[in-house]
């Protein structure tokens, strides 16, 4: 756990950020055409997901359009100069050090797959124009492939991939300059593909092999770490989909794989260095493959869009976005409790939730006429300064209410009843549990009530 702190109008709260449980909620926004087999990136300095490309086979259409998510919209790129041919099955990663999108190989053709030609071009894309870089030496061969980024040696490491010929088994890296071949039979013979994701916390960049029907395992986890490329430690095999993709979720430390075997829900799965295991997270989709999944870490979630998936005997492509994260969520709790006709309630703003980076506005009611309030702020329920909860106020001259909620955090109420927390922009507190109260007083600063409570969890 890390201490992360949280602004509010009046003071600094250092609060520990658990691990939650994250889920997968359709958030869908008008954008890009309906696709699969495009590619996406995130760029961490610009705040937003990059995707380009991607085939529609009802139109048999090859799209070459850019488009940006930032986690609130979809929105395309208006491009000047050159841009890469359009194509499908492409690889795309983002390059921390030099801050642009690298996007390698990918094929194209026409009526339905005749005429094919694989691509082995490199392009960069720094936010506002593509550009291709024209490489003086040595190249990977023209294929379908994927690519990842090794943010400790700055380097995008390909792996394998496939063109009309071969199943390549070589392990190459660019640096922004050049490309280097590291190996050339370093992979498992008869591998249509791989899928890729760096994990940061170890160091090693997760091989996962595509499944490919008529072929045989085993389907073996791989890890490269830059000099040797070895087995990875599992019990479980793991996923291995034919249209499956993989990211590092950064926040929680492992590595995510979503697909499915065209025959039910999609699979979520993780992979922490240890073993593979399956979570019990599904899309809402089933039989989704082909799509597109990165990390988002401004936004603390995975963001998966489009893929083809099951509508009865055929497969149709999708233009929806979901996202895999812990969503912000308000509960409820005890009851209201005061002197006399006094009824405290505490309710959040209309349409305001605890998202992070928001500001999460309340609405204090039933207090007395020219009477005040104090938001109380908690971050337990179970115990405060060494005795259970609930306290009983009685000796506030509250008899029969209770007090639910430690508090770490007295924070003021405005004279019309409103209040509000400014959240900071932090996923590392995705998860976190405020616990509010409001406390009531009369005009001669006399406790009158105390409200239920809500549990506010912080979330995206």
């Amino acid at each position: 756990m890390q201490a992360r702190p949280i602004q509010t109008a009046t003071a600094t709260l250092f609060l520990l950020a658990p691990l939650a449980t994250q889920t997968w909620r359709d958030t869908s926004q008008p954008g890009p055409a309906a696709r699969y087999d495009h590619a996406m990136a995130w760029d961490s300095a610009r705040g937003h997901g990059v995707l380009f490309g991607g085939y529609d086979y009802g139109s048999d259409r090859y799209f070459d359009d850019t488009w940006v998510y930032d986690g609130a919209s979809w929105a395309q790129t208006t491009l000047g100069g050159a841009a890469p041919l359009a194509r499908k099955q492409h690889a795309m990663c983002y390059d921390a050090r030099r801050g642009v999108v690298v996007l390698f190989g990918g094929v194209v053709s026409n009526a339905f797959n005749s005429n094919t030609r694989y691509l082995g071009d490199t392009w960069e894309f720094d936010g506002a124009s593509w550009r291709e870089v024209i490489i003086a030496g040595p190249t990977p061969d023209p294929r379908v492939t994927d690519i990842a980024y090794d943010t400790a040696r700055g380097v995008v490491v390909l792996v394998g991939g496939a063109n009309a010929t071969s199943f390549h088994r070589d392990i190459w890296e660019y640096d922004g300059v050049a490309w280097t071949e590291r190996g050339t039979d370093l992979l498992p013979r008869s591998r249509p593909g791989y899928e890729l994701a760096y994990d940061v916390a170890r160091g090693v960049t997760v091989i996962e092999p595509r499944y490919q029907y008529g072929q045989f395992g085993p389907w073996e986890t791989q890890e490269w770490d830059g000099a040797t490329l070895s087995r990875a430690a599992y019990t479980d095999t793991g996923p291995h989909f034919p249209g499956g993709d993989l990211a590092y979720d950064a926040r929680r430390g492992v590595v995510v794989a979503v697909g499915t075997w065209f025959t039910g829900a999609t699979e979520t799965w993780e992979y922490d260095g240890n073993d593979w295991r399956q979570l019990a997270a599904t899309t809402g989709q089933d039989s989704l493959a082909n799509h597109s999944l990165v990390y988002a870490d401004t936004l603390g979630s995975l963001v998966l869009f489009g893929g083809e998936k099951a509508s009865g005997p055929f497969l149709v492509e999708t233009d929806e976005t979901f996202e895999f994260a812990e969503f912000a969520k308000v509960s409820a709790f005890g009851a209201g409790c005061g002197t006399g006709s006094i009824a405290p309630d505490l309710q959040p703003a209309s349409g305001s939730v605890p998202r992070t980076g928001t500001r999460f506005g309340l609405a204090v009611t039933g207090t007395p006429a020219n009477g005040t309030a104090l938001l109380l702020v908690g971050l337990h329920r179970d115990r405060w300064a060494g005795r259970p909860l609930p306290f009983d106020l009685s000796s506030l001259g509250l008899p029969g209410c209770q007090l639910s909620t430690s508090i770490e955090l007295v924070h003021g109420v405005a004279t019309d009843g409103a209040a509000a927390l400014d959240l900071p922009a932090e996923p590392a507190l995705h998860g976190v549990a405020l616990h509010l109260q409001a406390l009531v007083h009369d005009p001669s600063l006399r406790p009158v009530g105390i409200s239920g409570g809500l549990t506010a969890t912080l979330g995206r």
